[in-house]
C-alpha cells in the first residue's frame, strides 16, 4: 500500500478531519490499527453529500476519484485496502449517487 502521509492533508481538509487527530496522524493508524475507525469515520462522512460533490473536491485537491457506477465483482488478490466508490442507490433518492468507503479483504 503506498505511503499515505503526502495524500492525508487533503483528505482531512475535505471531509472535516483533523489532520492531527491521534486516531489517524500516521499512515500506520490510518491503514493499520485504526483502519476500521478510519472506514467508518469516511464512510459517515461521504454520505453527508451526493457523488458529485466529492468528484469535483477530490479531483479539486488532485486526490484520486471517480465515481462506480456498478461494482458487482471482489477483487481476488489477499490484500486488504480502503478506497473511495460512489454507487447508484435506489429508493426515495433514486439515481443519486451516494458515496460509499469500502474495504475489500
Amino acid at each position: 500500500m503506498p505511503d499515505t502521509d503526502r495524500w492525508w492533508p487533503g483528505l482531512a481538509a475535505i471531509t472535516g478531519l483533523d489532520v492531527d487527530d491521534p486516531r489517524f496522524n500516521s499512515h500506520d493508524k490510518r491503514c493499520g490499527e485504526n483502519r476500521l475507525e478510519m472506514l467508518r469515520v469516511l464512510e459517515e462522512r461521504f454520505r453527508q453529500h451526493p457523488a458529485a460533490h466529492w468528484k469535483r473536491v477530490l479531483t479539486e485537491r488532485q486526490l484520486s476519484a471517480d465515481v462506480i457506477e456498478e461494482f458487482d465483482y471482489r477483487p481476488t488478490t489477499r490484500r486488504r485496502c480502503a478506497t473511495a466508490t460512489f454507487s447508484r442507490s435506489s429508493g426515495p433518492a433514486s439515481g443519486a449517487s451516494r458515496p460509499s468507503a469500502s474495504r475489500f479483504s
